[in-house]
Formats: structure tokens, C-alpha cells, sequence
């Protein structure tokens, strides 16, 4: 028995009767659905039983959403539930659950949606840049599961964010800090604010989880109403904190899919181990794309909330591109086909995408792979060839050379990545080799680790299943 219902049932055999309801309960029940707002208007002239009854069915509903014993009295379990950090929406009553895929207003009739943050909070101790990431993956929950596409923009914004104190003009005033951590509306509205009298934290266990809280009310910006499941991250309760393993809640993804269907399943990198570009940029950040989908690496495999749609990050790019690189002043490269993209870090360098062979001439079209070197060159890769040019578009004249300079045997590259350890690593058909550039060899694998190649999912994206398929084959 828990804690919570050993509580509950000490209570009910010390034979805990009905009480008047408190003004403050009335008003909880009131503001989150419960109660019909005609009892809280001054000169309600309702008769005392109905108004009992009415105060019995309410705090049964609300006992019935938070999985407590339908009592219908108030008790300490009951009062303790009340007062648990919260979404300020109304809930999906119990009895209602006929309605379970009822949306929250309409829902969007398109699949890209943009957004801004507007206002940030005022932690100090919470720079933009960490924000930025945490509601980036927020977003990218619910696109993992749907066809949605999230963008960050900096003006016109489809879902409007901001971070507020106390009245802030809306008529839903936050609390202060607990209970009450945000709201949002409905399609096509797009507001979603938070309360910033709270301690929001990033990947911290200490103070109120940001991500999990955006996640949340990201859900009622495109069209999810409360849910009346425990667990479920649509639930109003948001007390859960930080957790690096988190997934959505069956009935979290079927009530969204309702809505917004999903047509296909982002690649499963640990199953096959193949993709379209991989490069590291100026910051040390490793980044792979395959398809419309790109993830980043950390020390432990995929940084958490990957993988993310192209689009969120790169807008202009189009899917399954032929290679990337990036050079270490941030100057990223992505090539496709006959053209080729530049950004500067992030920004996209007006005037692209532009012709490989205009801009390279003697370079060919549909690379398979491309890498930066020193001195501003860039090495192209295709079949059993490379060539060396410059970013200025000098054309080195001793090439094309073939591939064996670089002692790689294996077949059609999936990409070349230069790492400013001075490595060039070589990816093809789900295994790499590491070619040392001051040795000019293929790394050995001594003392004890293996040869090259190795497979990739294990080395790099840290896939457990990986040597067991090795072995398998």
C-alpha cells in the first residue's frame, strides 16, 4: 500500500466526515474545470443540498483524475494533490473520457509551424542558449511522432513563448512560485507563457524541469487537451522532474497521431548504420543527417531529443543531401546533386544554394563524400577518386588521385570527416577506418582495441546490439 492510499484509508476508519469547502478549494475547483463558475458568482441563490452535491461531484472528478479514492470528501490526500505544481488549463474530466480525442480547438492545417520566444526567463544562472536547447527537444517530441516540423524564427511566429510574472494581461494570472508553471492556448492562438517567479533548471534534478514543462504545454499549442492518464505527460500534474530517459505515454502519442498523422518513423541508426553526411563543427559538436532527420553525438551516443527534422535547424536544405563539411571558422558546406549550401555557422550565406561546377570547376556532381583540410581546401570524394580545391574555388591541377593514397579498401563512402584531432575518418557500409595524416596509414588497432574497420554503431553511436550483429552476419 502507498503512502498516499495508507493515508486515505487511516482516514476514512477514523470516519473523516464532510466539511464546508474552503473559498481557496471552491476556487481551484472553479478555475480548473470542475465546478460550474455560476456557484462562485456573488448572489447565488442555489439550494444548500444542491450546492452539496455539486461540491460531492466535483471533488470526486478531481479525486478520479489524480488516481485517489472517489470519496467524494475532502481529505489530506485530496488537499495534497491540490497543491502540486501544475499546468494552468482546465483538465479532461473523467466521465468525459468519451472525448479522450476531442482537440483542444482546431487543430493547425499545416505541418511547419514556427515559433519565437519572446520573452526569457530571469535566471540568472539559465543563459538563452540553454533554453534555446531545452524547447528545441521539447518541440522535437512531438515532431518524432508526428509529421509536425518546428522552426525557431524571429518574427511572425505560428507558437508565441514567453516567460512571465504574476498578471501579465491575460486574465490567467500566474501564482508565484508553485503550483501554476505555465499555460497555453489553443490552435490557431499559439500562446504559451511560464511562470518566471519559478526555478526553471535545464538537465538539472534541483528546481522545476523546463523540458518537461514545455513539452507539456506544447501539447495544448497543438491541439492536445489534458488527459485524465497518470503518467501520461499531457496529465495537468507536473511534478515529474528531470529524466534523461524520458518517452511520451502511449496515450500521449495515440491522442496526438489522432490528430496528426504520422506517414513514417525517423531512421534507426543502431539498426542500420548508414547515412548521408556526418561532419563536426567549429564548437566540436559532431552532427549526422540522414533522410529529413539529423542527430548530434554526445560522449555516450545521441544527445537527448535527437533525432530533429532537417528543417528545425537548416530550413533551405532538402532531405538525403550527399555530404557536409565543416571548416574550423564555422563555414559549413552541404552538398546534393549538381549545388552546394553554405552557412556561416548558422546563418545561411545569401546568394546559395549555388552550382558545384560553377563554383568548382572540374569538381563533378553527386559526391559521395566531401571533408575540409588545412589551408582552406576542401577534399571532394567520388567512387575510386578525390580532388583538392581550395574555398576560393582553385582547382589543385595534379588531381584527381585515387582512393588507395588514403589505404581505404572499402566501398562507396558514405562520408569523410576530418576531426581537428588531425584524424580523417572514413564511413562506409555501417564501418569506418581512422587514417593517422602524420603517419599517412591506417591506424592499427593495438594494444587492445580491434583493427580497423570497426563498426560503426558501436564505436560512435554506441548501439549495444551492434557486435552481436557483427558477429550474426
Amino acid at each position: 500500500m502507498t503512502m498516499l492510499s495508507f493515508v486515505v484509508t487511516v482516514c476514512c476508519i477514523l470516519g473523516v466526515s464532510s466539511a464546508p469547502l474552503s473559498d481557496n478549494t471552491k476556487k481551484f475547483l472553479t478555475r480548473f474545470g470542475y465546478l460550474d463558475p455560476a456557484v462562485m458568482e456573488p448572489g447565488s441563490q442555489l439550494p444548500s443540498d444542491r450546492l452539496d452535491t455539486m461540491y460531492k461531484e466535483a471533488i470526486t472528478d478531481l479525486q478520479t483524475y489524480y488516481g485517489l479514492p472517489a470519496t467524494g470528501i475532502m481529505d489530506e490526500a485530496t488537499n495534497e494533490a491540490m497543491q502540486q505544481p501544475r499546468c494552468g488549463e482546465k483538465d479532461t474530466l473523467p466521465r468525459n473520457m468519451n472525448s479522450t480525442f476531442e482537440p483542444y480547438g482546431t487543430p493547425w492545417s499545416k505541418l511547419e509551424l514556427t515559433y519565437k520566444i519572446h520573452h526569457y526567463p530571469k535566471n540568472v544562472n539559465l543563459t538563452e542558449a540553454a533554453v534555446d536547447e531545452d524547447i528545441a527537444m521539447a518541440f522535437s517530441v512531438w515532431s518524432n511522432v508526428t509529421d509536425l516540423v518546428f522552426r525557431k524564427v524571429s518574427d511572425n511566429a505560428d507558437i508565441n513563448l514567453s516567460f512571465f510574472k504574476g498578471n501579465h494581461g491575460d486574465e490567467c494570472a500566474f501564482d508565484g512560485n508553485g503550483r501554476v508553471l505555465g499555460h497555453a492556448r489553443e490552435p490557431t492562438n499559439g500562446m504559451v507563457h511560464f511562470d518566471d517567479d519559478e526555478n526553471w533548471t535545464v538537465r538539472l534534478t534541483t528546481g522545476q524541469n523546463l523540458f518537461l514543462v514545455a513539452v507539456h504545454e506544447f501539447g495544448h499549442a497543438i491541439g492536445l487537451r489534458h488527459s485524465a492518464v497518470i503518467g501520461a505527460i499531457m496529465h495537468a500534474n507536473l511534478t515529474r522532474g528531470y529524466r534523461s530517459d524520458f518517452t511520451l505515454h502511449d496515450d500521449d502519442i495515440k491522442r496526438v497521431q489522432h490528430l496528426y498523422e504520422k506517414k513514417d518513423n525517423p531512421p534507426d541508426l543502431c539498426m542500420n548504420s548508414t547515412f548521408d553526411a556526418i561532419y563536426e563543427n567549429q564548437n566540436g559538436n559532431i552532427f549526422i543527417l540522414k533522410g529529413k532527420y539529423f542527430w548530434k553525438l554526445g560522449p555516450d551516443g545521441f544527445a537527448s531529443g535527437y533525432p530533429r527534422h532537417i528543417k528545425t535547424r537548416w530550413p533551405e536544405l532538402p532531405d538525403n543531401i550527399d555530404a557536409a563539411t565543416c571548416t574550423p571558422s564555422g563555414r559549413t558546406y552541404f552538398f546534393k546533386g549538381d549545388k552546394f549550401w553554405a552557412y556561416d555557422h548558422k546563418r545561411p550565406i545569401p546568394g546559395h544554394p549555388k552550382l558545384i561546377a560553377k563554383e568548382w570547376p572540374g569538381i563533378p556532381n553527386d559526391v559521395n563524400a566531401v571533408t575540409w583540410y588545412k589551408n582552406s581546401e576542401l577534399y571532394f570524394f567520388k567512387g575510386e577518386e578525390f580532388w583538392k580545391a581550395r574555398q576560393n574555388s582553385k582547382l589543385d591541377k595534379s588531381y584527381p588521385k585515387h582512393m588507395s593514397e588514403f589505404h581505404v579498401t572499402s566501398g562507396i563512402l558514405d562520408d569523410v570527416m576530418l576531426m581537428r584531432s588531425g584524424y580523417f575518418y572514413f564511413f562506409s557500409d555501417e564501418s569506418y577506418y581512422r587514417y593517422n595524416s602524420k603517419t599517412k596509414m591506417i591506424d592499427s588497432g593495438w594494444p587492445d582495441k580491434p583493427s580497423f574497420p570497426r563498426p560503426v554503431g558501436f564505436w560512435w553511436f554506441r548501439c549495444q546490439n551492434v557486435l552481436l550483429k557483427q558477429v550474426s552476419r
